[in-house]
């Protein structure tokens, strides 16, 4: 279990062994200290493990976690009653996760073409790198055509590699519902890319 950080304020209140994490949040929203120990306790290892699987760096996904609590403590006079923290821990760690993500996307790419230049590497095939490209803008189009919740299932499970049942729990929904929306996904996406594609325009010589 960490450590409490500095940062956290309040004054400890009255034990809180065996309450449930709805009278554990109505206690976070006044100040108390201990019942953010009890979430920590009970909630760290599930995100840890949460945002491990989007970074796949296990010091930062606990670095990432911890950054979830403390944010759970500063907004706690945001949350309402009946908030579930499981699933909002979760969503704060995968918007870290995916903010993480597209870093290292643009990290990587640049590094890429830094380490081909250095390297003098031929270029590739225009005609295959041409071809490559329309597969790629052509999924990337269907992608981006998907309603936002199908493509939000879809990113997590093939981009991520969560469950269906986890999933379910970011979004707050049933793992049934989950596999509705990728099944639907995946039928439009096939459905797009299967299209045969649109003649070029004739070059005048």
């Amino acid at each position: 279990m960490p450590e409490r950080s500095g940062s956290f304020s309040g004054q400890p209140g009255v034990p809180v062994i065996g309450a449930s994490d709805e009278d554990l949040m109505q206690r976070l929203v006044i100040g108390d200290v201990d019942s953010l120990d009890s979430l920590i306790s009970r909630h760290w290892a599930v995100v840890v493990d949460y945002a491990a699987r989007m970074i796949r760096c296990e010091d930062q996904a606990e670095d990432l976690a911890q950054e979830a609590f403390v944010a759970l403590w500063e907004g706690r006079r945001e949350w309402t009653e009946g908030t579930r923290p499981r699933p909002l821990l979760l969503r704060m760690v995968r918007n870290r996760a995916l903010n993480e993500c597209r870093w290292r996307e643009v990290r990587d790419r640049f590094e890429g073409r830094v380490r081909s230049i250095e390297l003098g590497r031929r270029p590739p095939d225009p005609f295959e790198e041409l071809k490559a490209k329309e597969v790629e803008d052509r999924f990337r189009q269907a992608l981006a055509a998907l309603s936002p919740r199908k493509r939000e299932v879809f990113t997590m499970s093939r981009f991520q590699g969560l469950s269906y049942a986890e999933i379910a729990q970011v979004l707050g929904t049933s793992s049934q519902t989950v596999a509705n929306q990728m099944s639907a996904a995946l039928r439009e996406l096939r459905q797009a890319i299967s299209q045969p594609p649109q003649p070029y325009s004739a070059i005048a010589p």
